[in-house]
């Protein structure tokens, strides 16, 4: 059986799993899918280069210019993450993905 390609948006708002994500997104668009990664900035460390997928550093602009380990960054984000969230609900609107994959809830204890 043939399928159409997909577009998938996948969403790990800190980005926490960043080199996790970035072979999901390259195993997929390796299948022949229109992949976006919605993240964050990588802020421990180099990012893996995108490999056949978009990414979109769309999520904490603000909170990540803060030095990680810093007493106010956690808030900070916690407050930015409620827009964050309403503005990529409008992006995927329009974008309108086949799929939408989110790779982590943002509260622990619901994981």
């Amino acid at each position: 059986m043939v399928t159409r390609p997909l577009r998938v948006a996948l969403v790990d708002p800190s980005g926490y799993s960043r080199p996790y994500d970035h072979e999901l997104a390259r195993a997929l668009a390796g299948r022949g899918h229109e992949v976006t990664l919605w993240t964050s900035a990588f802020v421990h460390g180099d990012a893996p280069e995108p490999a056949g997928y978009a990414v979109r550093e769309h999520f904490y602009r603000r909170s990540n210019a803060m030095r990680v380990g810093a007493r106010l960054r956690p808030a900070a984000k916690a407050a930015e993450h409620v827009a964050d969230l309403r503005r990529l609900r409008g992006e995927l609107r329009r974008e309108r993905p086949d799929v939408v994959h989110v790779q982590w809830a943002v509260l622990r204890p619901v994981e």
